[in-house]
């Protein structure tokens, strides 16, 4: 299992929490406590709380500032584990896992927000409107929006990934397999594998670039349509990442 703690989600972190360098004096290359936005006793660096007005007032270095948000982020993942009751916490995707520490670090999840009950019974395609639907995302700067956005797509894409139902190839047909630029093309799912929550159509070039997405909700009939792309060439379709087959632009 891959660590949380990866490199990339620390700078995430640390420009999320900090990325005007509140209390860094770059003449001797230390971090100051600075006041908290909510109030109490100052933080310092990156969103460490301190215990006491007088902690930390000689200073501390970025190595040590990095030390204290590592440990923090344990803290963060120990709360979502017993706190918050998600005790599956380790069997989720990195990005999930990523999703609820960042989350967990700014005190936006609590026990009893329907956001966690819908993450602790697997209702994810409930989350991400959800985690969304309170006032400090309406209101709030957009730096809170856009850490908060990030969130809320590691939660969607989650909930469409395990909505998508494996397909096989013989479970499809295209018609026609050969068509014009932004000609309706069809695709039509076996009826033995229906009805399926969601379907999504990949398109990509021959150089393996995707040029279009498409999704299906609560598919039924097993008829999709969607128009062919602008430019002639050879493409490949994949459905729900498990069949795939080609489409010819002439």
């Amino acid at each position: 299992m891959l660590e949380v703690k990866t490199s990339d989600f620390i700078q995430k972190l640390k420009k999320w929490e900090n990325s005007i360098m509140k209390g860094w004096d770059p003449k001797q290359k230390k971090w100051f406590p600075h006041d908290s936005l909510e109030g109490g006793t100052p933080t310092i660096a990156y969103g460490h709380k301190l215990k006491t007005n007088s902690e930390y007032a000689a200073g501390i270095s970025d190595d040590d500032a990095t030390e204290l948000l590592l440990a923090d982020i344990d803290k963060a993942i120990n709360k979502i584990k017993t706190k918050l009751e998600i005790s599956n916490f380790d069997s989720f995707p990195l990005s999930i896992r990523q999703a609820l520490v960042n989350a967990a670090y700014r005190g936006e999840l609590k026990s009893g927000h329907k956001t966690v009950e819908y993450i602790r019974t697997g209702q994810w395609n409930k989350v991400a409107d959800e985690y969304l639907d309170n006032q400090e995302y309406r209101t709030g700067d957009q730096g809170v929006k856009t850490r908060m956005d990030w969130n809320a797509a590691q939660f969607r894409d989650y909930a469409n990934k395990i909505a998508q139902t494996a397909l096989k190839n013989d479970d499809i047909m295209i018609l026609p397999a050969i068509t014009e630029p932004t000609q309706e093309v069809t695709i039509k799912v076996n009826k033995q594998v229906l009805p399926i929550k969601l379907i999504v159509l990949k398109i990509y070039d021959a150089a393996g670039r995707e040029v279009k997405m498409h999704r299906w909700l609560d598919v039924k009939q097993g008829i999709l349509q969607f128009k062919s792309p602008n430019e002639p060439g050879t493409y490949i379709l994949r459905l729900n990442n498990s069949a795939s087959t080609r489409l010819q632009v002439k």
